[in-house]
């Protein structure tokens, strides 16, 4: 359990400073102006810098509390109930999904405001 709670909190570790770590490197070999901000997330695809984030923080408390859960009780003050496990999974699922969402809806929002201005300047002003 120790195990799994650092690779889990190492992985954490890596969303929050693995790309500024790149880049404060030089090793960043990507070309940043035509490729969109923010990191993949498996089966989600592109995300802002705000979810890779939240996803980081969340990885670093899961696997915080896989390593406080396999010590005895007695050995820290801080730490969520081992038998509410299922409340801290559901809390962290709930606000990256969260966060996605408000993701997708900017980005909607943004092609929407896009093809909005694209589509009105040809509109009426040569009639006129």
């Amino acid at each position: 359990m120790v195990c799994l709670g650092v690779v889990v909190a190492l992985g954490g570790v890596w969303w929050l400073w693995g790309p500024r770590l790149r880049r404060m490197l030089g090793t960043d070999t990507g070309n940043v102006g035509s490729r969109p901000p923010g990191a993949r997330l498996p089966l989600v695809g592109r995300v802002s810098e705000a979810t890779r984030l939240l996803v980081g923080l969340s990885a670093l408390i899961a696997g915080y509390h896989l390593v406080v859960w396999a010590l005895p009780a007695s050995e820290t003050s801080l730490q969520f109930p081992r038998e509410r496990w299922w409340a801290l999974v559901a809390i962290g699922v709930l606000v990256i999904w969260g966060s996605v969402i408000m993701d997708r809806r900017d980005a909607a929002r943004v092609r929407g405001s896009a093809e909005g201005r694209a589509g009105g300047q040809g509109d009426g002003s040569a009639e006129e």
